[in-house]
């Protein structure tokens, strides 16, 4: 599909410094107690504080703001064919503790300063748009559903009981602070149907766009991951008297193990990334030996069957280890997740929008998890990357530059305009 001037029209009434004051100020907004970064853990007074700003942009933007039931915040602007199924831009202004300007925000922000292109440029979409910060998107707080998932799949009362956070408060406390009825959570779900189209923009959070010099990214799929535990149990001894031939140290095992994911995972030639994020040793003390010794493994890949041969050879060299070291060893592995693939038309039309604004595109998956992958399987649904520099996020330090955060604004912008004609070709706008 050709591009039209009036699209270009849209991009050229993105306004990067009305765009650069809003992160900013969310981000003031998030600090807490002089500590570096933002602290907007979901219903937290910072998030609260976050989001009424959000709201208020919202209704300055001359959309339509509310709240559901589970405090996803949406702002809608009518379109001319309201029979149509509404078009969604979505992400979330939550962090982690001590997170970036960028993460999540970039793409609510930018969503909203989308519809003002919109309007600044006189364009009317045919489809209702809908611009939505969904809630506790990271759990860094709580570990409960997000505001995404009831949306789309919906969630009762039920599976917000007992969720507390670190200092023992319950979600559904922190949800009543926020202004929340939780016994009404259910009525977030909306019928099916209701998403023709799901857009989110979003930086990188890894390396790879800053280091080729990728301007735009064009997500193919949110990758699977896998998790399994592995507890090598030995004998606990003297650390002084017990011989190196009579040891059977559980660490020595787990040691290993450690050097075999981060060499299983180079040998997939950047298809597979693995962790070990955690490993507990006991006793846990200087001078006695590991009786003990458990840890986690992570893999994530867009390829299922990658991790499930990755992981079997994981699982039977630690089962070797054991046998080697004179240990028992205990394994277990959970599922293994689905991959979520993006929409090819919605992809390429993100390929396109960046092409006609003259932005170095590629495709590439996303390697972290996003609200994304709860529309996909509803509705046609695709990711705009703009670089992480350095590859930061989830941190103080993340950054992005402004110049990118306004590129990847005006190829939402463009794109959403080109899906909007594309899903309505008979009103002929």
């Amino acid at each position: 599909m050709a591009a039209t001037g009036k699209e270009q029209d849209v991009a050229a009434c993105v306004r990067l410094p009305r765009l650069r004051a809003d992160l900013e100020r969310l981000f003031e907004l998030g600090k807490e107690d002089g500590r570096a970064g933002a602290w907007r853990l979901a219903f937290s007074p910072a998030d609260v504080r976050g989001r009424s700003f959000v709201l208020e942009l919202m209704r300055d933007a001359g959309l339509a703001p509310r709240v559901d039931a589970a405090g996803n915040l949406i702002g809608a602007h009518r379109g001319r064919r309201p029979e149509l199924p509404s078009l969604t831009i979505g992400s979330h202004i939550d962090t982690v503790p001590g997170g970036g300007m960028f993460d999540g925000a970039l793409g609510v922000l930018g969503g909203i300063e989308t519809l003002r292109a919109m309007r600044g440029a006189g364009y009317e979409p045919l489809h209702t748009v809908e611009v939505i910060a969904f809630s506790n998107e990271e759990k860094a707080r709580f570990a409960g559903p997000g505001g995404s998932r009831a949306m789309v799949s919906g969630i009762g009362p039920g599976d917000l009981e007992g969720v507390r956070d670190a200092a023992g408060v319950l979600l559904t406390e922190a949800m009543s602070g926020a202004g929340l009825d939780p016994s009404e959570v259910a009525g977030a779900r909306r019928p099916a149907g209701f998403c023709g189209g799901y857009l989110e923009l979003h930086v990188e959070q890894g390396g790879r766009m800053d280091r080729d010099g990728i301007q735009i990214g064009a997500v193919t799929a949110i990758v699977a991951i896998t998790r399994a535990r592995v507890v090598f149990l030995g004998k606990a001894n003297h650390a002084g008297t017990t011989v190196m031939t009579d040891r059977r140290d559980a660490l020595w095992a787990a040691a290993d193990l450690v050097g075999d994911v981060r060499e299983a995972a180079l040998a997939e030639k950047g298809e597979l990334v693995g962790t070990v994020g955690v490993l507990e040793v006991s006793p846990g003390a200087a001078n006695v030996i590991p009786g003990r010794a458990e840890l986690s493994i992570e893999l994530r890949s867009a390829d299922e069957e990658r991790i499930r041969r990755v992981l079997d050879g994981l699982l039977a060299r630690a089962r070797e280890l054991a046998t080697v070291y004179g240990l028992k060893v205990e394994a277990k592995a959970g599922a293994v997740g689905r991959s979520v693939p993006m929409d090819a038309t919605v992809v390429a039309e993100v390929q396109a929008a960046a092409a006609g604004l003259g932005l170095r595109c590629e495709k590439l998956p996303s390697w972290a998890g996003h609200d994304a992958s709860q529309f996909a399987p509803v509705a046609p649904a695709g990711m705009i990357f703009v670089p992480s520099i350095g590859g930061v996020s989830h941190a103080p330090g993340e950054k992005t530059s402004w110049e990118d955060a306004a590129s990847g604004v005006k190829v939402l912008a463009v794109t959403l305009c080109r899906l909007d004609r594309l899903w309505a070709p008979a009103d002929g706008g």
